[in-house]
């Protein structure tokens, strides 16, 4: 199911998801994350749709997850989180619709992880990609997978271990952005 933090559109066989929550950057919390699953395989189940985009609304792509999402969960309650985090890149892997990433502003964290599992992704000029966490005291775990099946093991260790942000210049010499 999806509502108000992921809109769904449909036109001319692509599927639109945008990423609804502006005035958050986009951030993931529980519901977003379940919204976010659950439109890309309505989406995937379409035989109209051939192709799904998306975007963002506001001025970022996402810029992770929710900070107070981490608050006040035990374990377990953590580690259904975290698996419930990166789904999306679970997802996208098993999808046979391409899925494209429009990005925008910042793609940090879980959101550039959803650039990453994308099929392809396109970045506006001021696009900056990161794996951030660290500098929180945190580890990008999510986006870990897919930025190593596009960079390697080496580069993927030196973006989430240094935290750096990079350009979408950059992003697109790395491989990580087909187009700018």
């Amino acid at each position: 199911m999806f509502g108000k933090n992921i809109l769904v559109e449909r036109k001319d066989k692509i599927g639109f998801i945008t990423l609804n929550r502006p005035e958050k950057r986009n951030t993931f919390n529980v519901p977003f994350a379940k919204e976010l699953n659950s439109a890309l395989w309505e989406l995937e189940r379409e035989d109209d749709i051939r192709v799904i985009i998306i975007k963002a609304a506001g001025k970022h792509f996402s810029t992770g997850i929710a900070l107070d999402e981490f608050k006040d969960k035990n374990a377990s309650e953590y580690q259904e989180f975290i698996h419930l985090m990166d789904e999306h890149n679970h997802t996208i892997a098993r999808m046979k619709k391409l899925v494209i990433s429009s990005v925008k502003g910042y793609a940090i964290a879980n959101g550039a992880g959803l650039a990453y599992a994308s099929d392809f992704t396109i970045a506006a000029e001021d696009a900056k990609f990161g794996t951030t966490a660290i500098n929180l005291g945190l580890i990008c775990l999510g986006p870990a997978v897919p930025l190593s099946l596009l960079v390697g093991r080496k580069k993927t260790l030196e973006l989430i271990l240094t935290g750096d942000i990079i350009s979408a210049e950059e992003a697109e010499k790395l491989g990580l952005v087909n187009h700018i």
